[in-house]
């Protein structure tokens, strides 16, 4: 009898085990989905130059990083353990999230494109990293707040008897992610994605206004006169990648490439709008 009931407590705590590794894959997943898949989709969108590479940096390390993390933190009977290790998780989670759009892509271009790698610079200035101190405080807080609940979670999870209880602490959990995740994307991501999509979209709208004319006060508030003398570059297949940008991540420049033919396109970031609507300045013609 004994011997029976020991058998089923392993059993038990096996499967809560396995169920806190099923947490730590879904919590990476729901982190590389918010931050690399969409970002991945708006810049494809856009016509950028590899737009996946983030994802590409990121995945593997996230999805391990996090399925440990949820088996370390089901092994052991301790809450306190369990939340120093999703502390310690969303932290370095977050150290990589902040670097990769930076060093991550510096790196990404000199080993897959050399040619492109001379025209892109994306250091980590004195303006990236007041941004990525708030980001850390702010990682570190839903960690922390994360790793408190994440076993009784998990033993919600494990005890419920219809299926709606095991999925609804699973929600729960996968919300703590993307919580994280997002205000990685919005502080240190939009600002280089945006501008990509925003020139993308001028190249689109004047091409649009060679069957649909525009009157002048339309033109002049699409800022279309920032591709004037490019009329005969812009109908060529174009890859866009951003190439650099000021301290602040205000003001950037956008390289196109028209066939062959490279177009540089100044952007100004307004924040004086929610989210900083992005403004093309101009564009001209780079050797």
């Amino acid at each position: 009898m004994f011997t029976q009931s020991e058998d089923h407590s392993k059993q038990f705590e096996r499967e809560k085990v396995r169920l806190g590794m099923w947490f730590g894959f879904a919590a990476g997943l729901a982190f590389v989905l918010t931050l690399w898949v969409v970002d991945g989709i708006r810049l494809a969108s856009a016509h950028a130059v590899f737009p996946w590479a983030k994802l590409a940096l990121g995945i593997l390390p996230t999805l391990i990083l996090c399925t440990f993390a949820g088996w370390a933190s089901s092994k052991l009977e301790n809450a306190l353990f369990s939340m120093l290790v999703w502390l310690a998780t969303g932290t370095l989670l977050c150290l990589l999230a902040s670097h990769i759009p930076f060093e991550g892509m510096d790196r990404f271009y000199k080993w897959f494109n050399p040619e492109l790698a001379w025209r892109t610079a994306f250091p980590f200035n004195t303006g990236v990293s007041s941004r990525f101190d708030v980001v850390l405080v702010i990682c570190v807080a839903i960690s922390a707040i994360g790793g408190v609940f994440f076993k009784m979670l998990v033993e919600n999870a494990h005890s419920a008897a219809a299926k709606a209880g095991t999925i609804f602490p699973l929600v729960i959990w996968i919300v703590v992610f993307v919580s994280l995740a997002s205000p990685i994307d919005y502080m240190l991501q939009m600002p280089l994605r945006e501008p990509v999509v925003a020139i993308n979209n001028l190249v689109e709208k004047r091409i649009d206004t060679f069957t649909n004319p525009l009157d002048k006060e339309d033109f002049r508030k699409s800022r279309l006169a920032a591709l004037n003398g490019l009329d005969d570059l812009i109908t060529a297949p174009r890859h866009l990648m951003l190439s650099r940008y000021d301290s602040y991540l205000i003001m950037t420049n956008v390289s196109i490439n028209f066939g062959g033919v490279w177009v540089d396109c100044t952007v100004f970031a307004n924040t004086e709008t929610e989210p900083p609507a992005q403004q093309p300045v101009f564009c001209k013609e780079i050797e």
